[in-house]
C-alpha cells in the first residue's frame, strides 16, 4: 500500500520565536516535546507519549484555522518531533510552527541571555 501524501504549511523559528505568539490567530495550541520525549499540550501532559495519545488530546482543540506551535527540548529525540507532527495531520492541524526552546531549562527560548531561577 502507498503512502498518502499530505501538504502541511510549516513555519520555521526566526531570531524571536516570541514573534509567534504575537500574531493574531483564531486559536493556538501549544505543544512541547521534553528531552524524555513527554508531551504536554497547553501545560498539561499528556498521559500516553504516542501518536494516538496525541490525537485524542489534539483533535477536540482544533479547529479550522488553528496554529500548533510546537515546542521541542533541545535533546528531544527527532521521533518524537515526528510523532508530534503525525498527530497534527491525524487531528487535522495543518498549520505548524516550531519555537526553539533551550534544554537546559526547558522554557521557550525569549532571550539570548535570560535566567531562570
Amino acid at each position: 500500500s502507498g503512502a498518502r501524501l499530505t501538504e502541511m504549511q510549516l513555519q520555521l523559528p526566526e531570531a524571536d520565536s516570541d514573534s509567534v505568539s504575537r500574531q493574531p490567530r483564531a486559536k493556538q495550541i501549544n505543544l512541547t516535546i521534553t528531552a524524555q520525549g513527554q508531551f504536554t499540550v497547553n501545560k498539561t501532559p499528556v498521559g500516553t507519549p504516542s501518536v494516538a495519545g496525541l490525537v485524542a488530546v489534539l483533535t477536540p482543540l482544533a479547529q479550522k484555522e488553528t496554529l500548533l506551535v510546537i515546542s521541542a527540548d533541545a535533546a528531544a529525540q527527532p521521533q518524537s518531533v515526528i510523532h508530534a507532527m503525525e498527530a497534527a495531520r491525524r487531528s487535522g492541524l495543518s498549520q505548524i510552527t516550531f519555537a526553539a526552546q533551550s534544554s537546559q531549562s526547558g522554557e521557550s527560548a525569549r532571550a539570548p541571555n535570560s535566567t531562570s531561577p
